[in-house]
């Protein structure tokens, strides 16, 4: 499974099916009155190779580092 250093509050799943490849980002938040879900955002990718997955959560990763400086 891919390594990527992110932020202790983005997670990251690699589940590997028929279908292909799907890769989930998601960041972590905690269920309050007016939130329902466990999460302030989550995307989901179909992608085709471990590589692949390794690219997105490299670019992800730039992404964060970029708009936290």
């Amino acid at each position: 499974m891919p390594f990527v250093n992110l932020p202790p509050n983005i997670h990251y799943d690699v589940h590997t099916d028929c279908m292909g490849i799907t890769l989930s980002i998601w960041e972590a938040a905690v269920i309050t009155e007016t939130r329902m879900s466990p999460f302030l955002f989550k995307t989901k990718y179909r992608l085709a190779s471990e590589e692949d997955v390794q690219t997105v959560l490299n670019y992800f990763l730039s992404v964060l580092t970029e708009a936290i400086s």
